[in-house]
């Protein structure tokens, strides 16, 4: 047990005193009557407590002698190690009874009742009358006699000191377990060996930590040129559509400016100056059948014809001459017979010339119609500055070719405002960067990838360094344990030592000393040898067998 602190209030001659204990051997040094008594007894009561009295005893007690003289309580608290932990002892005491004193206990700063109603008596294991014949010294004489406390501690002494051997064997052996003489089979040995390899282990992991850092910075790197080159290849791909809109755009409005400039190409004249060309061409090929139904008519007579049968009537006329000569009568009738045949011919003659004429007339009148009808088509065409090859015909083609232009350009133009309409397009300017092929980004997949499974083959390495950086502060603080252990150890076989040695010069040689002196005394007395039993009982032997007497 180790004191540190006290606070005393209204004890005796000391109030609001606070004294600290310092390491080592504290001592008070005070003129007589300044309180050096009364803090011993304060810390004997602050243990043990002070007994109560009578308000009617004669009896002068520690309660009466230490309480105020104004009849308020007193007492204070005591600051103390032991068992490994710090404790507060605090008491109030009453004036004359005991039960109203008041006893709290605090552990570590919390409160407890492991002390019970005797924290002395649990802290040192002795009651109070066997502490005021050992460890305490008050202001009187010491008391004589021997406690059965003290007599338990005697009987300790002696079992210590009969098993001192085997206790000296038994920290030697654990000291060689912790660290052998020779060799690396030790705990302590084993644990370094451990810890130098954790530490490599530790030191290839950071420099694990250390390149997958480079790593993380080369992957973000990557992964930033990535972003960037698939925003330039997006700006490329919108560029691209952007065009594409743009020349369709484009492509639509040339198709539809061209429509309308073949439009404009084609000239027709209006509808009423195409149906007088078309009359005209009617007339003109009615006229034209005409004609050429007269011209390729047969003639009534031809003149071949007719002289043929005038040959052959003027043959006739000279046979029927030369009949008639010698036949009168047939000659006379073949003559007049080739008289009407010639009367005949000439008249189918004249009425051929009369008609040839008026055909003649016919034509050349059909043939200035004809010729009229062209002046008046090409009086038309020249007034509406057409060929002189056109026919109706084609202006009514070319009128449906018009109607059918003008349907396409009005489907053109709609198609282009529509085009423009849900598109919007405008004309993209190129971009001043570098242009970024799908095989750059493919690369940078392929980088990214395999960054990313050295990464992660990193990062599942290092997913024990945690654990062998416990094990290393584990392994740490358990060397240091075995460490603490083994000095404890060797304290402990000093501490032992040191104890047998006192022992024997404070204990076991007196008592030898007093024994042997007592047997010496009785073996004058009885005559017979006298020994020791291990409860300190005299035994002596008579007739050569051990034996106990009453007297002794």
């Amino acid at each position: 047990m180790k004191l540190i602190r006290c606070q005393i209030e209204n004890f005796g001659c000391l109030s609001g005193e606070s004294i600290e204990f310092q390491p080592g051997l504290s001592s008070l040094c005070r003129g007589n009557g300044m309180g050096k008594t009364t803090l011993a007894a304060f810390l004997r009561a602050m243990l043990y407590g002070l007994p109560g009295c009578r308000s009617n005893s004669r009896d002068f007690g520690l309660r009466r002698r230490y309480a105020p003289y104004n009849g308020s309580p007193f007492g204070g608290s005591v600051i103390l190690e032991a068992r490994g932990s710090t404790w507060e002892i605090c008491r109030r005491f009453d004036t004359k009874s005991e039960t109203k004193d008041t006893l709290t206990v605090f552990r570590d700063g919390r409160e407890t009742t492991e002390l019970g109603a005797v924290p002395g008596q649990t802290l040192l294991g002795l009651d109070e009358e066997s502490f005021l014949r050992t460890a305490f010294f008050g202001g009187g004489e010491p008391l004589p006699g021997v406690t059965p406390a003290m007599g338990a501690k005697l009987n300790q002494f002696e079992d210590t000191q009969e098993d001192y051997a085997a206790a000296r064997s038994a920290l030697e052996a654990a000291a060689r377990s912790i660290r052998p003489a020779r060799g690396q089979n030790g705990s302590l040995p084993r644990l370094h060996q451990r810890i130098v390899t954790l530490r490599q282990e530790i030191a290839n992991l950071q420099d694990m930590a250390s390149s997958l850092d480079k790593k993380c910075s080369q992957y973000r790197a990557l992964s930033a040129k990535d972003a960037q080159d698939r925003r330039r290849w997006e700006a490329q791909q919108q560029f691209a559509l952007e065009q594409e809109r743009w020349d369709t755009w484009c492509r639509l409005r040339d198709q539809w400016q061209s429509h309308e400039k073949h439009l404009q190409d084609i000239k027709l004249p209006p509808p009423e100056a195409e149906e007088e060309l078309r009359q005209l061409e009617e007339s003109l090929s009615q006229q034209e059948n005409t004609l050429l139904q007269k011209e390729n008519d047969p003639r009534p007579m031809k003149p071949g014809v007719f002289l043929l049968g005038m040959a052959l009537c003027l043959l006739l006329a000279g046979a029927a001459a030369a009949l008639a000569v010698f036949y009168l009568v047939p000659g006379l009738i073949l003559g007049g017979l080739c008289l009407i045949g010639s009367i005949v011919f000439l008249v189918l003659w004249l009425r051929r010339r009369k008609s040839e004429k008026q055909r003649q007339n016919s034509l050349s009148r059909l043939r200035k119609q004809l010729w009229q009808l062209r002046q008046q088509r090409l009086e038309l065409l020249q007034r509406w500055d057409l060929p002189e090859d056109t026919q109706a015909k084609s202006l009514a083609a070319q009128r449906r070719l018009l109607l059918s232009l003008q349907e396409t350009c009005r489907a053109s133009r709609q198609q282009a405002e529509d085009y423009f309409q849900t598109h919007k397009p405008q004309r993209p300017q190129p971009s001043p960067e570098a242009p970024v092929t799908r095989e750059e980004l493919a690369q940078n997949t392929q980088k990214l990838l395999a960054l990313e499974g050295e990464m992660d083959a990193l990062e599942f390495k290092l997913e024990a360094l945690p654990g062998k950086e416990q094990e290393l502060a584990d392994s740490l603080r358990r060397e240091q344990q075995l460490h603490h252990r083994l000095a404890m150890l060797y304290a402990a076989m000093e501490n032992l030592d040191k104890a047998q040695q006192t022992m024997k010069e404070r204990y076991l040689n007196p008592v030898a000393e007093r024994l042997h002196h007592s047997a010496a005394l009785v073996a004058q007395t009885y005559g017979e040898d006298v020994v020791v039993d291990r409860d300190f009982t005299l035994r002596f032997r008579m007739g050569g067998m051990p034996r106990s007497h009453r007297h002794l």
